[in-house]
């Protein structure tokens, strides 16, 4: 269980949870955010202030911190104090999270230059236009990618981002965050995050499609073309399988952790497993390599 401490202030008895947030680097294996998520796993729904308490966190990655921007976004919504212990906060740590625009959440300030960062985009309910713009300004110059693949890659964040809002029920909309590393090996590497504090994925799919009670199962079944738990005449994207492709040509990873269980393919290999604590809500997390020696189309066959 993730150490977790309380005190009681003054006459009054405050009764104040401290959360210490372990650090995460560019170089840990995606499924280390698990160390944040069972970090704050008491926090999601503790009516306690809580005190976030980085004495331990060195460096933090992408995921780590969607993970930190959903709990103080989620907890905001239900009236629940949430609160750093800037104190506890090394300066590369708090330069970090002022650049990926979190520490805006806290009143602690950000930074126009977002550096190699790609800055926190919160969206309470599905806006395309700001997330193309997004897109557009912060994740397509990074690769040499043909006007059609462009497009279906827009299409494809745009269905994952919709999907939240239609069926995730999650009441903080989604984030999306990222970081450019460039000095990573063997080659730059993009590590993009979209999360949502919502039912989670394999719950979602669970509800829409029977005979899918095996978790993993149902993150398999959400990676199919044409798979989709949206109702309706409008025909299902390509959404996460397009996503999984590009990771597939492009050699990197697709982490993806819902409730109870994480999946991991890196290149055309595939691992899964179960979560030490249910996360409530799904984080996907696209780790691609930045070359400009490879140009990337799409073909319909």
């Amino acid at each position: 269980m993730a150490p977790t401490l309380r005190s009681r202030l003054g006459p009054t008895a405050i009764v104040v949870t401290r959360i210490i947030i372990p650090g995460l680097r560019d170089l840990d294996a995606p499924g280390r955010v698990e160390t944040v998520l069972l970090a704050t796993c008491e926090a999601w729904s503790v009516p306690d202030r809580v005190l976030l308490d980085f004495t331990p966190c060195r460096a933090m990655t992408p995921a780590g911190a969607s993970v930190i921007a959903l709990l103080k976004l989620y907890r905001n919504s239900n009236q629940m104090k949430t609160e750093i212990d800037w104190s506890t906060m090394l300066p590369a740590v708090r330069l970090q999270l002022a650049r990926w625009r979190i520490l805006n959440l806290f009143q602690g300030g950000y930074l126009m230059d977002a550096g190699r960062s790609v800055p926190l985009l919160v969206q309470p309910s599905i806006a395309p236009t700001a997330l193309v713009n997004f897109l557009q300004r912060w994740v397509m110059p990074r690769f040499n990618m043909s006007a059609a693949l462009q497009k279906e890659i827009r299409k494809a964040f745009c269905e994952v981002l919709n999907n939240i809002f239609q069926h995730a029920e999650s009441p903080v909309g989604g984030i999306v965050i990222g970081r450019l590393y460039p000095l990573a090996t063997p080659r730059p590497r993009l590590h993009l995050c979209v999360a949502d504090r919502g039912v989670g994925l394999v719950r979602r799919v669970q509800g829409a499609s029977r005979g899918l009670e095996n978790s993993m199962a149902a993150i398999q079944w959400a990676l199919k073309p044409g798979n989709s738990t949206r109702r309706g005449p409008d025909p299902p994207g390509l959404g996460l399988y397009l996503l999984q492709e590009f990771v597939t040509v492009n050699e990197g990873s697709l982490f993806i952790s819902a409730n109870d269980t994480w999946y991991h393919q890196v290149a055309g290999a595939v691992a899964s497993g179960h979560l030490a604590s249910e996360f409530p809500g799904t984080l996907i997390e696209l780790r691609l390599y930045v070359r400009d020696d490879v140009s990337y189309d799409i073909s319909y066959d």
